[in-house]
């Protein structure tokens, strides 16, 4: 039984990581000054996550704490 990874074919949507729907464009804005292109979020503000390391970053900038589950991810 392998680990369950997202990627681009299979994102992970996660809702505890989302915005408004009028925020939408500010936090895309804001990824893509960062330079983070494994995180962005969909017009009903659901956060899609398609990189581990990019999710760290942004979680780091944003100053909240997400527990790694071991993998050490960032």
């Amino acid at each position: 039984m392998g680990v369950a990874a997202y990627a681009g074919a299979k994102p992970l949507q996660s809702l505890a990581m989302s915005c408004h729907r009028t925020q939408v464009e500010e936090y895309n804005a804001e990824a893509r000054r960062q330079g983070l292109t494994g995180i962005k979020w969909g017009p009903d503000g659901t956060c899609e996550i398609t990189s581990r390391r990019d999710r760290a970053k942004w979680l780091r900038s944003q100053k909240q704490h997400d527990d790694d589950g071991g993998y050490s991810d960032g």
